[in-house]
């Protein structure tokens, strides 16, 4: 099981925003979400992030249904433009279902979810012409079906993850990850940098490099850090995580852009115990995106998975490569 995107949606307050992480459309508005923290809403409309192309995967959402979408995709996978399947919802019965490329192939029963309230949905698939699916609310198993076609195009594969909005919904703590096992009702908690770290070389439009970069949501160049040296590092300390149980995963943002002619590289560093690992190194463009969206399943100083106090006790930043 590998963790490939995650989203908690704190972060942004317009759709455009959500593009520079690797949604593909701004049809969403911020919204109230769970746990006191922002959500997204859509009406009638869709935006996917693209995946790694493979044939197994689980994505997992804390959906509100408002009303209205009588047999529209909720989730769907994509092979580039064609569809492959969707997990679809029934309104008159409250039954969810799953299609290939529109198809039914397997339905629950009535009453597998609630109109009003949130709900955690995750939606495992094979993708196959003999493959397998498989949904669950709350943690409950509402449809299994083993041996069924899920594959529309020549490919067994997805490269795309969908959400859609029937009627009015309501979505917060997205998930998409590799191989076959559920990570359950997840919370995902945005946290943002609120102390200097070890290294401050890059240069602070204003004030402290820190405070440059602790916006929510992200003002640009309104203030922030700069540099041209190759080898700069900038690192911060960030916000406690606040909150106790298994870590599935972290995943490290930051918003870059190049301001000048030429090529420009950067790599990620997360700094534990006084030594940096370094992520891959990453090609800047012209336009802010969040260049490094670098996921982190384990601790890279112990190979195993995060405790709450490491993740607090870290620090995480970038360095000019090039």
């Amino acid at each position: 099981m590998a963790l490939i995107f995650c989203d908690s949606f704190d972060h942004y307050t317009v759709g455009t925003q959500a593009q520079r992480k690797g949604w593909n459309d701004n049809v969403f508005g911020a919204v109230p979400g769970r746990n006191g923290t922002n959500g997204i809403a859509m009406n009638n409309d869709w935006t996917y992030v693209t995946l790694p192309a493979g044939d197994s995967f689980v994505m997992g959402c804390a959906v509100y249904f408002i009303g209205g979408g009588l047999g529209a995709p909720v989730f769907m996978f994509q092979d580039g433009n064609s569809a492959q399947c969707e997990l679809k919802l029934d309104t008159s019965d409250k039954s969810l279902f799953v299609s290939r490329n529109g198809a039914e192939v397997g339905t629950s029963g009535p009453n597998a979810y609630q109109i009003s309230g949130f709900q955690y949905i995750e939606w495992k698939v094979v993708i196959g012409n003999t493959g397998s699916t498989e949904v669950r609310v709350d943690g409950v198993v509402v449809l299994t079906l083993p041996n069924v076609d899920i594959q529309e195009t020549g490919n067994a594969q997805a490269t795309r993850a969908y959400l859609r909005g029937p009627g009015t919904t309501r979505f917060d703590d997205f998930y998409v990850a590799t191989g076959g096992t559920y990570f359950g009702d997840v919370r995902v908690k945005a946290i943002f940098p609120d102390a200097a770290g070890n290294y401050s070389q890059f240069t602070p439009s204003a004030g402290s490099n820190y405070q440059c970069v602790d916006e929510t949501p992200p003002n640009d160049d309104t203030d922030y850090v700069s540099s041209a040296t190759a080898g700069h590092k900038d690192t911060y300390g960030f916000g406690a995580v606040g909150i106790s149980g298994a870590v599935k995963g972290i995943q490290v943002l930051g918003l870059v852009r190049k301001d000048d002619a030429g090529s420009r590289t950067i790599r990620r560093i997360a700094r534990i115990g006084g030594t940096d690992y370094n992520g891959s190194n990453i090609v800047v463009n012209d336009a802010y995106t969040y260049g490094i969206r670098d996921v982190l399943e384990n601790n890279p100083a112990t190979g195993l998975p995060w405790a709450v106090s490491e993740i607090d006790g870290a620090e995480f930043g970038i360095e000019l490569v090039s």
